[in-house]
């Protein structure tokens, strides 16, 4: 192929430089082809064709239009590819976007399901409260009785002066419950040390504070007995709870707590 082929192409601006050589080969492949396409050449013309050294002009613009062919199909191609990625790119983000959705609500729903569950957890919580609130109460009215049973059967307090201030000054309900048992035991030693009544009414007085101070004992059994209770319901709730909802807890999305009077 001479230079005059190839300047003529580098010539034409509708032609890129890059392209040039494609050009010349398409041409080429279409100038054989036509070649062979034409029946009986005669030995002349083979020699002749073998002596020329430039293509037909024709076979160059075919050549130029099938590239131009090739080049749209493969922008069309390209084109085509990008869309594909996009919409597996955009697939993909909607299949994730879907699970991160899925395990949100799975999540949410856990942490619902867990904050229902930690609702009979605070019942039990204030079942305890509750119990011990009555504990304290007749507490209270041990420590305001006994000196009066004291003083008005004639007998020395001082003694349990002592025993009441501890009461008064601890700071746990458990703490309480110790010196109130303490204290009955004192209680029970000073009765029995009290002088004889001297008269009827010292007798009713006497019979009616130690009757009360009888009642007092027995009811602060009976509330103790359900505050143990209460507070055996509650270990209950929160070992299921702790059993079932590990990760909650572990978390801190639920918080487990002790109440003082167990």
């Amino acid at each position: 192929m001479s230079e005059s082929t190839r300047q003529h192409l580098i010539s034409r601006e509708d032609i890129a430089n890059e392209d040039i050589d494609d050009i010349i080969g398409l041409a080429s492949e279409l100038h054989e082809l036509q070649r062979r396409a034409d029946s009986g050449p005669s030995i002349e013309e083979i020699k002749a064709v073998a002596g020329e050294l430039d293509i037909d002009p024709a076979f160059i613009e075919q050549a130029i239009v099938r590239l131009q062919e090739l080049r749209h199909e493969e922008d069309l191609q390209n084109v085509a590819f990008d869309l594909r990625k996009k919409e597996r790119t955009k697939l993909g983000a909607i299949v994730v976007t879907t699970l991160l959705g899925i395990a949100s609500i799975a999540l949410g729903t856990q942490v619902y399901l867990a904050k229902h569950a930690a609702v009979n957890m605070q019942t039990s919580i204030k079942n305890v409260e509750n119990a011990a609130g009555y504990v304290e109460l007749v507490l209270d009215r041990q420590v305001a009785l006994v000196p009066q049973l004291i003083a008005v059967s004639g007998g020395d307090p001082t003694p349990l002066e002592a025993r009441i201030s501890e009461m008064q000054a601890a700071e746990s309900l458990p703490a309480r419950l110790e010196v109130s048992q303490s204290l009955n035991v004192e209680l029970s030693r000073l009765l029995s040390e009290l002088p004889p009544v001297e008269n009827d009414t010292e007798a009713i007085q006497r019979l009616g504070l130690t009757h009360e101070l009888t009642g007092i004992q027995n009811r602060l059994a009976t509330e103790r007995d359900k505050l143990l209770r209460a507070c055996g319901h509650w270990e209950r709730e929160v070992t299921n709870f702790e059993t079932k909802w590990t990760w909650i807890v572990a978390l801190g999305i639920v918080e487990v707590v002790e109440p003082e009077a167990c």
